[in-house]
């Protein structure tokens, strides 16, 4: 599955790769003045913290709108459909809603996390060991909870792209559908984004690419952990019913390279010879 998920990731970014980097220097050019703006607004040390903070919240906030708006568009690239650049905004206002209500839990638990450091520069003061514990434990969950909250908030907006007239409960029941079948693939998405940021970071210019290539990644991973669950229930079909699941899942697995088979396969000749294609 990850060999498949490598060769359709590099495809569907491909395709559209120059509407995705335009986006993403226009989300850069944003994040930067956003930045720039507030941190003019300091006058005296008092103020670093509470600007500080408020900048950071429009950053989150900015980069989940920027998320909800290029899912949608690498989704009809996924699925092989037209993906201009006048299809990034028409219908996705429910998706932006439901990307900034989960924000809003990133900035909850936030708050938390650094309410929590504070309690522990208290250690000195309040000698009880009990307390100290409670503390790093309550700072240790909401830690897992944005760890949680940056690996399946991508899903969650994926799964709102697929069909219409989704219903909250159906959105999140694709979401964790898509995590069940496929927790590697996702895995293996969530340490290519830390990798990706942390060069992005070291080159400045590869964060232009950050959001775009994660966008058109997370979709090509739900798209294919989608149809991993349509395969499966065609197997379950074929084979009967009481057989055990590692059957069912081999079974689901030659659909999908049968599949593949009877797809045109793609070469990196295209790339050095796009005139030819």
């Amino acid at each position: 599955m990850i060999s498949r998920f490598l060769y359709h990731a590099f495809w569907n970014f491909y395709d559209v790769m120059g509407t995705l980097a335009l986006c993403g220097t226009l989300y850069a050019v944003l994040a930067l003045g956003t930045t720039v703006v507030g941190f003019s607004f300091i006058n005296n040390a008092s103020q670093t913290t509470l600007v500080t903070v408020l900048i950071v919240s429009v950053q989150i906030v900015l980069l989940t709108v920027t998320l909800s708006l290029l899912l949608p568009f690498c989704g009809r690239a996924a699925r092989g459909e037209s993906a201009r650049l006048n299809t990034l905004w028409p219908g996705r206002s429910p998706i932006v809603y439901l990307g900034l209500i989960l924000t809003i839990w990133l900035l909850v638990c936030t708050a938390l996390l650094f309410n929590a450091n504070l309690y522990l520069n208290l250690q000195n003061t309040i000698a009880s060991p009990i307390f100290r514990m409670a503390v790093i434990l309550i700072g240790a969950l909401v830690g897992w909870a944005l760890a949680g909250w940056l690996l399946f908030l991508p899903i969650v907006l994926c799964a709102a792209t697929f069909g219409s007239r989704l219903t909250l409960k159906t959105v999140f029941s694709n979401a964790l559908l898509a995590l069940a079948l496929s927790p590697l693939l996702w895995i293996f998405v969530g340490i290519f984004g830390v990798i990706l940021l942390v060069s992005g970071g070291i080159t400045r210019v590869g964060l232009i690419l950050f959001l775009p290539v994660m966008a058109s990644v997370s979709q090509t991973a739900y798209q294919i952990s989608m149809q991993y669950a349509s395969f499966l229930a065609e197997a379950k079909d074929t084979c009967g019913a009481g057989k055990s699941l590692k059957e069912y899942k081999d079974r689901a697995t030659e659909l999908a390279q049968l599949w593949e088979y009877r797809q045109p396969r793609r070469t990196f000749k295209e790339i050095i010879r796009p005139w030819e294609y």
